[in-house]
């Protein structure tokens, strides 16, 4: 069973990672008035139904395994843990509401973005036509690639991946949609999840072995 938690669920008008955390704790919850303090590490095998707010198979996906994950395996958040978690909540939406503007033209979006993160690295084309393609890599080594379609639908970056290789796997089509933060002519940012930002540099293309699916798994030298 495949579980989308990256960008926002349109259908249930909530992040995928919020899903997943009121799921989480719901079965903590449960397994605590049961009497059962100690995680068991079993998922049960009768999981309620997803509560009328979890719209779309995808959000009742994510309730059904993060509701057994947290009965089987979460320990309840400590005071500490639940001050920090908090305090980046609303950090995050501070950020989220300090925008500047909310609609964001499609035309200065085109083009070619890199994220570089220590030995980590990803990368975006945006084309004019609407067209997406990218990948990521680790140490060097080509960990996913993406090919699809892009569009921005007010304030959000919609991606509609037609397909999505990892690690051999083709994934299933999907959409996925972040939030637009800030973009000048070299920068831009998005809220690709509660509590999360994602910070692209612009740059001239894509090196066309980032996209090659013989090179996926295999180690490529980017300059």
């Amino acid at each position: 069973m495949r579980v989308r938690l990256l960008g926002f669920d349109q259908k249930a008008d909530k992040w995928g990672s919020e899903l997943f955390y009121e799921a989480f704790e719901a079965g903590v919850r449960a397994r605590i008035a049961e009497g059962i303090p100690e995680p068991p590490r079993e998922i049960p095998e009768d999981i309620p139904p997803a509560p009328p707010e979890y719209i779309g198979q995808n959000a009742k996906r994510v309730w059904s395994s993060a509701w057994g994950f947290g009965y089987a395996f979460a320990v309840r958040e400590t005071p500490g843990q639940r001050i920090i978690n908090r305090r980046r909540a609303h950090e995050w939406q501070r950020t989220l509401h300090s925008r500047r503007t909310t609609h964001f033209d499609p035309r200065k979006l085109a083009g070619c973005w890199r994220i570089l993160s220590g030995k980590n690295s990803k990368y975006l084309r945006l084309s004019r036509s609407g067209l997406l393609a990218g990948a990521g890599l680790q140490d060097s080594v080509i960990v996913w690639q993406i090919v699809g379609q892009w569009s921005v639908e007010g304030d959000r970056l919609v991606f509609h991946y037609a397909s999505y290789l990892h690690e051999g796997e083709n994934g299933a089509s999907y959409r996925a949609c972040s939030i637009l933060i800030n973009l000048t002519p070299k920068t831009l940012k998005l809220a690709t999840d509660q509590n999360s930002f994602e910070r692209y540099s612009r740059i001239p293309k894509i090196p066309p072995a980032l996209m090659r699916r013989s090179l996926l798994g295999k180690r490529v030298n980017i300059k």
